[in-house]
């Protein structure tokens, strides 16, 4: 499912945890799109593809 910049959402991160994070920027488009996430917790930006976002928040 696409997400777009500035959507919350819920993923998991290199650790396999589930955090919750804000869509900073999207590349690519369908299974192949990668994502930059600023996770809400230490505000670090993190590329999630697209298999590891979870659900929208």
């Amino acid at each position: 499912m696409p997400h777009s910049e500035g959507q919350r959402v819920e993923y998991r991160d290199n650790n396999n945890q589930k955090c919750q994070g804000t869509v900073r920027n999207v590349q690519g488009r369908g299974q192949q799109a990668m994502y930059t996430i600023e996770n809400e917790q230490n505000r670090q930006k993190e590329q999630v593809p697209e298999n590891r976002i979870e659900r929208d928040l």
